[in-house]
């Protein structure tokens, strides 16, 4: 099965072969490369479809186009083979998710209620499960750099451990964490989470960084830093960021829940 990759609980080498993703209730998820060539998955094949000021425009899988400078084109050598060239992952990244992350980041949170509701069947969809929106399900760490994780590893976290929440003083209601950032050191933070009652995006963490920041402080029991940061990192490294992997992008996923509650 040459086109099918394994991720498990830790990182994972791309010359490793096995033929699913294995979720933490033993479920399995076949997961397809873009192209054929498993052995050599530091490349992603993209359509090359116009030019436009000497800069080419590209267009990926998804149907999704976006300008590759002249500049980049013949400085990394690329050739164009049959209208198509090949990408690094980092190129790729910066081209096809990096340049969309504003614009994945209002859809997020624009649309979360539509994505819980349906997390059942996104963590039963390889190509959805691993949608990664890098503004969004990320975590930054002070000094050290940060992590991000893909949208089925969150609601897998959720469904599986209590490290992800907090309560709010007032009311009690629950808030599951989707993000988080600050300092392991001091572990100021803060973090950005989902009110399962009041369905609303709320903002929070210690004191000292939200006043830091100047933001409004939201009333809720301080979560340690340390198990935010340990339990998303853990789910970023389950699941590794393989660019050669056959993935929705938010947009497609969107339209598709839209679609089934029609």
């Amino acid at each position: 099965m040459k086109d099918i990759l394994y991720a498990s609980k830790i990182p994972l080498y791309p010359y490793l072969k096995n033929p699913f993703i294995l979720l933490r209730d033993g479920t399995q998820l076949c997961v397809t490369f873009l192209n054929e060539n498993q052995d050599h998955q530091i490349e992603v094949e993209v359509e090359v479809v116009d030019r436009k000021c000497d800069d080419y425009i590209l267009k990926n899988h998804h149907g999704v186009e976006m300008e590759y400078p002249k500049f980049f084109f013949e400085h990394n050598k690329k050739k164009i083979i049959n209208g198509k060239i090949k990408l690094e992952c980092s190129e790729y990244r910066h081209c096809f998710i990096s340049g969309r992350s504003d614009n994945d980041e209002t859809l997020f949170f624009e649309h979360f209620n539509l994505l819980y509701k349906n997390r059942t069947f996104i963590m039963s969809d390889s190509r959805y499960f691993l949608i990664r929106i890098p503004k969004v399900l990320k975590l930054n760490l002070m000094y050290i750099g940060g992590l991000d994780y893909c949208l089925g590893s969150l609601f897998e976290s959720w469904n599986s451990s209590r490290k992800l929440y907090t309560h709010l003083d007032q009311t009690g209601e629950k808030i599951r964490i989707i993000r988080t950032g600050g300092s392991p050191l001091s572990g100021m933070h803060e973090w950005t989470g989902w009110g399962e009652e009041s369905k609303k995006i709320f903002y929070g963490g210690t004191r000292a960084f939200m006043e830091f920041q100047n933001e409004e402080l939201t009333n809720s029991k301080v979560k340690s830093f340390i198990d935010l940061w340990m339990e998303l990192r853990k789910i970023g490294l389950r699941y590794p960021d393989y660019c050669n992997v056959d993935h929705a992008d938010l947009t497609e996923l969107i339209d598709k829940l839209k679609s089934m509650d029609n």
